[in-house]
């Protein structure tokens, strides 16, 4: 059984292929291409900020083509999500385009709830543009997405799973599932953020 089986078998919602190969491409040329800012924390009623120490990633400040598309894809895919996790949802928050660049990561959080970082927020869904395999140069070390709080023994709060990337994956969980992005150690880890509201 591979990892992200695993994980599928614990509740998280995996979806391989969502995105074809070359839609990614497009996206990543337009992120590349884009205005980016330092990547902020946003907590309700309060003002966007920058936290290094939490937080180091770009994120696109500036319309990108392919996002509205996107958007909708994910749209489309809500019936399912709402069956998966047995919970109604109204909107949908993004998306926010991010690109890693070496020695970039995001501390375990949470997106919503006690302790969030935004308020109403149901389920999070992490579409992964490129992987450590991407051809031509374009794959990464590090940057692995782990979720926390899967397992109920002893000790496994704090133990975080790690998801197996794959190019045009989408991954979903609940918002208010504890998660992280690890160190990038080389190369560009380029993804895209939704939520569902």
């Amino acid at each position: 059984m591979n990892a992200n089986s695993f994980l599928e078998q614990l509740g998280v919602f995996l979806r391989p292929g969502f995105l074809s190969p070359a839609e990614c491409r497009d996206l990543i040329a337009g992120i590349r291409t884009t205005k980016q800012v330092p990547g902020g924390l946003y907590e309700e009623g309060a003002e966007r900020k920058h936290d290094a120490d939490v937080r180091q990633v770009s994120e696109v400040a500036e319309k990108v083509e392919g996002a509205s598309d996107l958007k909708e894809r994910v749209r489309r895919l809500q019936p399912e999500i709402e069956r998966h996790f047995e919970t109604s949802l109204e909107e949908i928050e993004g998306p926010m385009l991010l690109a890693y660049d070496p020695g970039d990561f995001f501390l375990p959080h949470i997106d919503s709830g006690k302790g969030g970082l935004v308020k109403g927020r149901k389920v999070t869904a992490v579409i992964y543009l490129n992987s450590p395999q991407s051809p031509e140069g374009e794959g990464y070390q590090g940057a692995d997405l782990s979720l926390f709080g899967l397992m109920s023994f002893p000790g496994a709060e704090n133990h975080g799973l790690p998801v197996t990337a794959e190019t045009g994956l989408l991954v979903a969980f609940p918002s208010d599932m504890r998660h992280g992005v690890d160190k990038l150690i080389s190369g560009a880890r380029y993804c895209a953020v939704c939520w569902y509201r």
